[in-house]
């Protein structure tokens, strides 16, 4: 077996088992993950392939593609909690196959085999390639999109006409599938999957131009201090006659006809199905509006992202600021492979830098730089474990640093269990197994065994990943709220198809799991009209809210069934007429 072989199916092994570990044995969580596959469920019951429905209400959140992948996986599996999320974790795998070719075309087999891992084991990364999300279906489309895009510079007959005229010259072919992955990538997520792309090998190709003539000897950045220096650097990078040329090589001849080619006639068919109203919610609300102000109070310091990404990319993220310095150095001192090093950061740049600008802040925004982020802490620790006369001191304070931070998982997570899941506290032993791959890559590197460190880093990685997100959720999951109201409902209605509406509480998996639409009356007087209409009805609403409904439609109901509301601290009650008990457990026996 070839040694290339031999790394695809290690990292599909590890990959699948991170993504697929007891993937339908929890119910969905709220909220995103419910309202995009009842939008998959309401499709797939009317068999339409091309408006996105939730709660029988037009959706105007995500474009198709994660609808597609749940309708053909409902197709083939039914209808589950398996099916919803088994397009994510599918291209999730493929996502960690991108990131091996990138790694391995950009440096060496090795940086790509532990990239590769090093993605699917970023706590972040691996919750959302298990979710019912589109941001999974993203990152694919946009690793593959880099990939491509550099393995059309690795061609012989691209390098051969690589010149300053031409600074991302390459075959024809491997940029028509680039761009066809950005057509792709639009059916994903929106414009983002063409223009931030775009944007990022456009800054790469000025860049790598800017520092070609720096080495020819055609520009200079003149004697002074460094920040004169930078604005010389920054006025090279942003010379019109520069960005035409560079704009010029990107192909976009070729680009937007194969990419909106893809793309458009989805967004046509909704747009003339809909009069207009999917592509105006989308394209103004979810596109304009998250850009220019705060949706839905998900705001942030202009710093946001560096925290979260720090969060996001644990257990990794304790050698981050190591591999960002040398790749920063490399990139400075024009080192070998630094094109690579270059690359990489132009990508990360873009999306930090652009979405940190943006006034609508969420985690899963920054995603696609997760397989860039993954080859430079890759290429990093693969560096540090062949040079054994450096870094080793500092090795073994990031190592000091892995074990003191899941020290402090064991207390939180003991806490938060504590607080919000009683019964749970022995989740809090997870943070035990960073503690441990920490202690171990300590001892082994103190004892010059740099690659059993990595090793153990990374075998602490994905066993924290597959507990954290294919055991635990199973633990949580039992006391969600939803599926236990839905199925309260059913038992307790005489007819078996209860109407249920929800009245100072709103939870999408309750549509999911209730199998219908779920009646929302937005004021007290609404409820009443809600019961004249279907006396046979129920009503979930809050315990801690009861005093807003009129004392004389209370008097009339009584109480199904309550529980604790999931991970809060209110109680939640289902309520109905009395009639309907009644004539439920007559129909019962």
């Amino acid at each position: 077996m070839s040694t290339g072989l031999k790394d695809v199916l290690t990292i599909i092994g590890v990959a699948v088992l991170v993504f697929f570990t007891n993937l339908g044995s929890y119910p969905l969580f709220d909220e995103d993950e419910p309202k995009n596959a009842v939008c998959g469920k309401e499709m797939f019951a009317r068999g339409d392939w091309i408006v996105p429905t939730f709660n029988e209400e037009l959706r105007t959140d995500k474009p198709i593609l994660i609808y597609w992948l749940m309708l053909t996986s409902f197709n083939l599996f039914g209808v589950s909690e398996f099916a919803a999320r088994f397009g994510s974790s599918v291209l999730s795998v493929g996502t960690c196959l991108g990131t091996y070719y990138l790694g391995r075309k950009l440096y060496d087999r090795q940086v790509g085999l532990l990239a590769g891992i090093v993605v699917a084991t970023c706590l972040m990364f691996s919750a959302v390639g298990r979710a019912v999300t589109p941001d999974a279906t993203l990152v694919c489309c946009l690793t593959w999109v880099f990939c491509f895009f550099v393995m059309s510079r690795n061609q012989p007959a691209a390098r051969a006409r690589d010149d300053k005229s031409k600074p991302l010259a390459g075959a024809a072919g491997w940029w028509i599938a680039m761009y066809a992955m950005m057509g792709f990538a639009m059916l994903a997520k929106g414009p983002v999957g063409f223009v931030l792309p775009c944007m990022a090998i456009g800054l790469f190709g000025l860049c790598s131009s800017v520092r070609d003539d720096l080495a020819a000897g055609v520009v200079t950045l003149g004697d002074g201090p460094w920040w004169r220096k930078t604005m010389r650097m920054a006025l090279l990078i942003a010379s019109p006659a520069r960005f035409f040329r560079t704009l010029w090589s990107m192909k976009l001849w070729i680009g937007v006809p194969v990419a909106f080619g893809i793309a458009l006639p989805w967004y046509i068919a909704v747009g003339f199905q809909t009069n207009g109203e999917w592509p105006l919610g989308f394209l103004v609300k979810h596109n304009l509006e998250r850009a220019t102000t705060a949706m839905e109070n998900h705001r942030g310091l202009f710093i946001y992202y560096i925290p979260v990404l720090f969060a996001g990319t644990f257990p990794w993220s304790v050698f981050l600021p190591s591999a960002v310095m040398s790749v920063w150095r490399r990139v400075r001192d024009r080192a070998e492979r630094s094109d690579g090093d270059l690359f990489l950061a132009c990508w990360a740049v873009v999306w930090l830098a652009l979405f940190s600008a943006a006034q609508t802040k969420l985690p899963n925004y920054i995603l696609p730089i997760y397989p860039a982020v993954a080859i430079m802490l890759s290429r990093s620790l693969i560096s540090w474990m062949r040079e054994l006369a450096v870094g080793e001191r500092r090795f073994l304070w990031e190592c000091r640093a892995l074990a003191s931070i899941g020290g402090l998982m064991v207390v939180g997570l003991l806490m938060a269990m504590t607080i919000l899941l009683p019964n749970e506290q022995a989740l809090a032993l997870f943070g035990v197994i960073p503690m441990a791959a920490g202690g171990c890559a300590y001892y082994f590197a103190r004892h010059q065994q740099r690659e059993r460190a990595v090793l153990s880093l990374a075998g602490g990685a994905i066993m924290l990943c597959v507990g954290m997100m294919g055991f635990a959720p199973v633990q949580i999951a039992r006391y969600q709220d939803s599926p236990f109201f839905a199925a309260a409902a059913r038992d307790a209605s005489p007819f078996g198809n209860a109407e249920i509406a929800s009245f100072d509480v709103f939870e999408p998996s309750l549509v999911y799991y209730h199998g219908r639409k779920v009646h929302r009356p937005g004021e007290a007087d609404h409820v009443a009209q809600y019961f004249a209409d279907y006396p046979e009805g129920f009503l979930l609403t809050r315990s801690d809210k009861l005093h807003r409904l009129p004392t004389e439609l209370t008097d009339g109901l009584v109480e199904v069934a309550r529980q604790k509301r999931f991970l809060r601290r209110h109680d939640l009650v289902l309520l109905s007429k009395p009639t309907v008990l009644a004539a439920g457990h007559r129909e019962t026996q």
